[in-house]
């Protein structure tokens, strides 16, 4: 089966800080992060890829070579001019057979079960099968709407009007196609490239390809707990490497053991007290807790966090200034106000994040007492 890589975008928005290279080739703990896709896909038996890339294309071509490095063959199609995100399945498309291809994005950082995915695909017969989830930032992102056998019904791009209320759940840009799906759309191969009305031909794989094809039967939306993640800002950036180090990435594919939670029916985790004769000889506190002790517990996940983002434990003080004693800076702190969310499974309000909670060490605990 072969395996598409998408690496010709630009990243504009985290070119800032890594202005020198391409965006696949940012690191993750040191190692590029379309280096560690390859890693993953080969452990799965994905060993034939073709990287299509076109900005500083040759840094990406001069680091994978021919992929032998890595046990698998690659081959690379290189876009002289933008052809938009699709405009290169047209221009390979004798290279992809007649066999389900995987599609995935270079410049995000995931860890996935594609064998599972693929089965589900090959279940369902689908001629396309979305990796779908829900994520943090679904208001910038592409919905799916889909019906009770996950076959996708609608596509709602960040520019369409949405309902008050729907599901969180949205293409992480992994996707498994039938290359039959491109013979079927009206569109020219050798028209993609050429300026045609004084507007140069480009494909759009959501709008062109993917959004026709829903409600028609052919789509189905596979969804997954596990951790697919965009890299395209400074904030998520920080977010994903701090996953990555904590091990969350990797825990999160399906092919490993999974913890669970079991919570009875009216959704609480019941704290175990022993056998009791007598209901009444529990206290208020029993129940609700009695809060001593909570800001001790926030500052210990707090000082965590903090020494976790900057990469060494230091001593802290509830005194401490984030910026001039611990050396936060702007985007660190939105990376902090990131993983507090994350760990303590909060929403913190816009207007809480003002600069006198954010001062000191003190001050954010107090801010945080109140969600927690």
């Amino acid at each position: 089966m072969k395996t598409v890589i998408m690496a010709g975008g630009k990243g504009t928005r985290i070119s800032e800080m890594f202005p020198d290279i391409p965006k696949p080739l940012i690191p993750i703990d040191g190692v590029p992060v379309l280096e560690r896709e390859i890693i993953s896909l080969h452990n799965q038996g994905f060993d034939d890829i073709i990287i299509t890339i076109s900005h500083m294309g040759d840094k990406i071509k001069e680091y994978f070579e021919d992929g032998r490095k890595w046990n698998v063959n690659i081959q690379y199609f290189e876009e002289k001019i933008p052809l938009g995100n699709a405009g290169a399945l047209f221009k390979i498309r004798n290279l992809l057979g007649k066999e389900p291809f995987l599609l995935l994005n270079a410049d995000a950082m995931f860890e996935v079960d594609f064998n599972r995915m693929l089965k589900f695909h090959k279940e369902h017969k689908a001629l396309v099968t979305l990796f779908t989830h829900p994520n943090s930032h679904p208001y910038d992102s592409g919905l799916i709407v889909a019906n009770e056998k996950s076959i996708v019904e609608e596509w709602l791009t960040k520019e369409d009007a949405r309902p008050q209320w729907y599901k969180n759940r949205v293409n992480a840009g992994l996707h498994i196609i039938d290359p039959s799906v491109l013979d079927m759309l009206s569109i020219n191969e050798d028209d993609i490239g050429r300026e045609i009305n004084g507007k140069v031909v480009k494909v759009d794989l959501d709008r062109q390809i993917l959004k026709p094809l829903c409600g028609k039967g052919f789509m189905l939306c596979y969804d997954s707990p596990e951790y697919v993640k965009d890299m395209g800002t400074p904030e998520r950036y920080y977010a994903v490497e701090n996953d990555y180090k904590k091990g969350i990435v990797s825990a999160k594919n399906l092919a490993n053991k999974q913890k669970a939670v079991f919570l009875d029916r009216d959704g609480t985790i019941n704290v175990y007290k022993g056998f009791l004769r007598d209901i009444c000889i529990l206290s208020k506190e029993d129940f609700y807790g009695s809060g001593k002790g909570m800001n001790k517990d926030i500052k210990k996940d707090l000082y965590e966090l903090i020494s976790e983002l900057q990469g060494v434990k230091q001593n802290m003080n509830e005194n401490d200034s984030l910026k001039k004693d611990l050396g936060l800076d702007s985007l660190m702190l939105v990376s902090l106000i990131v993983a507090i969310e994350e760990r303590f499974h909060i929403e913190i309000k816009d207007s809480d994040l003002s600069a006198e909670n954010l001062e000191t060490v003190g001050n954010l605990c107090t801010m945080l007492e109140k969600y927690i």
